[in-house]
């Protein structure tokens, strides 16, 4: 192990008491900024152990991650065949994982040897945000399904409720539930989440071929634009194997700038690789010098051919003015730009341009 280096010392004192073995003074020393200290009983009426370890600093692991020190704590007691164990880890400083946490800490409580069951529990603060997640957890007997209950995420006012079944052997055969509310999106800022506000709530589902969502917002914003109320629906089926999805997301009531509409909308549907979207907008208005132009849009793309898009709808209405295709186009994806020729037409007031 990196952090070991080339010749970590260990001492210890040992001692025989009748039938119990007693270690004392435990010492790690290594040149990596790894050091350890430990003490414990073994004996016919159980153990009683404790370990320590701290590592100066994060970068010593090679795994990316930066920040420290980090000081773990391994505590053992009860009988032989059934201790109660206890790991805390603590690191005021984590960065290169995503946003940059503080004050972390991460505690595992658990007993069972052969059915293993506990709570894990991890907390910190990214920015202003505190965060905190709960997993009590049990693991059936002679099975590998892992079971979840009363599983609780937090960051900030926002709660997430919800609970699992993992099948280690298969995960088609595995299940998991989670309904989340945030009063706030604008408050989840520091996590790196899209700049938005309002309200949210909803349910993420699987079922072991289905993985579904469901939520809502009762007025949506980013930045000085008004989205309005939105609903998203969506689901995907097989994911594990071949994913198909269907998703359809809506704002009515919006505004942003001069324009205002009654409902923008976005459906995907199809092989997750090469989906159908279909996109609208309609009963819109765009305030001009002149007074106001009723507003709308539409577009339609499918998969085409030898992995090209087919534009089968493209259209923008302004007033009398309108910008629309005159037959489907193809567009070509590649590594650089995409290839893309499309016939259209521009009209307003009775005139047209090609």
């Amino acid at each position: 192990m990196p952090v070991l280096g080339p010749a970590p010392v260990l001492t210890a004192r040992l001692h025989r008491e009748d039938e119990a073995l007693r270690v004392e003074d435990l010492r790690l020393v290594t040149d990596q900024g790894l050091e350890g200290s430990g003490e414990g009983r073994w004996g016919p009426e159980g153990l009683d152990a404790r370990l320590a370890l701290t590592l100066d600093a994060l970068t010593r692991l090679d795994a990316g991650i930066s920040g420290g020190p980090v000081s773990v704590t391994l505590e053992a007691h009860g009988p032989l065949a059934d201790p109660a164990l206890r790991l805390e880890a603590r690191v005021p400083r984590l960065d290169g994982a995503g946003p940059a946490w503080r004050d972390v800490v991460a505690t595992l409580n658990a007993r069972g040897m052969d059915a293993p069951q506990g709570d894990l529990t991890v907390g910190g603060r990214v920015g202003s945000v505190p965060l905190r997640a709960s997993l009590p957890f049990r693991l059936e007997t002679g099975s590998k399904v892992l079971t979840l209950e009363g599983l609780r995420l937090e960051a900030g006012r926002a709660r997430g409720e919800g609970k699992a079944r993992i099948d280690g052997t298969t995960l088609a055969a595995s299940t998991a539930t989670l309904t989340f509310d945030v009063p706030d999106l604008a408050a989840l800022g520091p996590l790196g989440l899209p700049a938005l506000g309002g309200a949210l709530t909803g349910r993420v589902a699987y079922d072991g071929r289905t993985l579904s969502l469901d939520a809502r917002s009762p007025a949506l914003s980013s930045g000085s634009a008004r989205l309005g109320a939105l609903v998203l629906k969506g689901r995907i089926d097989t994911p594990l194997t071949r994913p198909v999805v269907a998703l359809e997301a809506s704002l009515t009531g919006g505004a942003a700038g001069p324009a205002t509409w009654r409902h923008m909308g976005i459906g995907v549907k199809g092989p997750l690789e090469t989906p159908a979207v279909q996109a609208s907008l309609e009963g819109g208005v765009l305030q001009t010098p002149q007074g106001s132009a009723p507003l709308g849009a539409a577009l339609s793309l499918r998969p085409g051919k030898g992995g090209t898009l087919r534009l089968e709808t493209l259209e923008a209405r302004a007033g009398r003015h309108r910008l629309s295709l005159i037959a489907p186009a193809t567009i070509k994806p590649g590594a650089g730009a995409c290839g893309l020729s499309i016939p259209w037409r521009l009209a307003w007031t009775g005139a047209a341009s090609r």
